[in-house]
């Protein structure tokens, strides 16, 4: 969600929105159409496929927070022991 949906488009700089939401990357578009698709396959056969949506949306940005915040530890316990 945009933080201040007023803003003018140059307001955040290298930050690129789509009306109101963030635009995702490659990677990051093609992990939510799988869900989107799977969810869908899942629907069919469960009434849970919704909260399972919800999950696996939450765990494929999570990851990848956990990733930038493990790789950004690496780099400064390395730079430290320099």
């Amino acid at each position: 969600m945009h933080p201040v949906p007023d803003a003018p488009a140059n307001a955040h700089p290298g930050v690129h929105f789509d009306g109101l939401g963030l635009l995702a990357n490659h990677p990051f578009a093609l992990s939510y159409q799988a869900t989107e698709d799977f969810t869908v396959a899942l629907q069919q056969r469960t009434k849970a496929a919704g909260f399972m949506k919800s999950l696996l949306l939450r765990r494929i940005c999570s990851c990848v927070a956990s990733g930038r915040k493990d790789s950004h530890e690496a780099v400064v316990t390395r730079a430290a022991r320099r």
